[in-house]
C-alpha cells in the first residue's frame, strides 16, 4: 500500500470516530418551551434537540406542564397565592441539582401551575436532530415515576414523599427518538439525561477525496518502476 493509500484510510477512520459522545441533559431551563394555551407544553427545544411533547391521562390531570420551584414567597410559609406548590419546592434548592423548572402533569380546573394526583404520561418525540441514549432523570414530590423507551423501562424512582427528591441513572437505552414518563400520583420531573454516539456520518465527497488520493499514489508508485 502507497502512502498515499495509507493516509486516505487513516483519515478515513479518523473522520468516523474523531469525536466524543455528547451528553445532554434535558433541565427544563436552558431549552426554549413551547405552549399551546394557558398550562399546555406542547414542545421543547435544547443544544439542537426539538421534540413534540404528548400527554395521556386522565381523572383530574389534563396537560404536561412547567413548573417554577423558585417560587418570589418561598421564605415565607405559602406560595400558593403566586400559583406554587411548595410540595414541589426541594429542601434545599438544588438538592440533586433539582430547581427551577421542572415538569409537572397539570391540575384539571385550575389556572394556577399545580400537579395533579391523578398521574398520566408524557411522551417526547423528536422531530429535529439526531436520534439518542436515554441514561436516567430526576424527579421531586410524592408518587413513583417510570421512564420508558421502546416499551421497555429505562428507570423508575419510586416513593418519595413531600418536597424529597430522587434520581437514577443506568446503562443507555437503545437508540430511540422518543420516551415516555409515567407519573404513578403528582410530582415532577426536573431533568431527563441522554446521550448521543460519537458516530459522525463522513462528508458525501470524502469517497471521491479518497479515491483521488489513491490515484496519486497508483502514479507515484508507476514513476518509481
Amino acid at each position: 500500500m502507497s502512502i498515499f493509500s495509507k493516509f486516505a484510510a487513516t483519515f478515513a477512520v479518523s473522520m468516523i470516530i474523531a469525536a466524543p459522545a455528547i451528553a445532554v441533559t434535558l433541565d427544563f431551563d436552558s431549552g426554549t418551551p413551547v405552549f399551546s394555551g394557558a398550562n399546555n407544553l406542547t414542545g421543547y427545544s435544547q443544544d439542537g434537540l426539538v421534540f413534540d411533547i404528548s400527554f395521556s391521562g386522565g381523572g383530574n390531570s389534563v396537560s404536561a406542564n412547567l413548573f417554577d420551584t423558585t417560587c418570589s414567597n418561598a421564605a415565607v410559609t405559602n406560595c400558593s397565592s403566586a400559583g406554587d406548590d411548595l410540595d414541589l419546592v426541594p429542601a434545599p434548592q438544588g438538592l440533586l441539582g433539582i430547581a427551577n423548572n421542572v415538569l409537572i402533569i397539570q391540575e384539571a380546573n385550575t389556572s394556577l401551575q399545580d400537579d395533579s394526583g391523578s398521574g398520566g404520561t408524557i411522551t417526547f418525540t423528536l422531530t429535529s436532530g439526531p436520534v439518542f441514549e436515554v441514561l436516567g432523570f430526576s424527579a421531586i414530590d410524592d408518587g413513583t415515576f417510570e421512564l420508558s423507551v421502546g416499551g421497555g423501562s429505562a428507570g423508575t424512582i419510586i416513593n418519595l414523599n413531600d418536597n424529597e427528591v430522587g434520581s437514577i441513572l443506568g446503562s443507555p437505552s437503545p437508540l430511540t427518538n422518543s420516551f415516555t414518563i409515567d407519573y404513578l400520583g403528582s410530582g415532577a420531573v426536573d431533568s431527563i439525561v441522554l446521550n448521543i454516539p460519537n458516530v459522525i456520518p463522513l462528508p458525501a465527497s470524502l469517497p471521491m477525496i479518497l479515491v483521488g488520493l489513491g490515484g496519486l499514489g497508483w502514479v507515484a508508485r508507476r514513476k518509481r518502476v
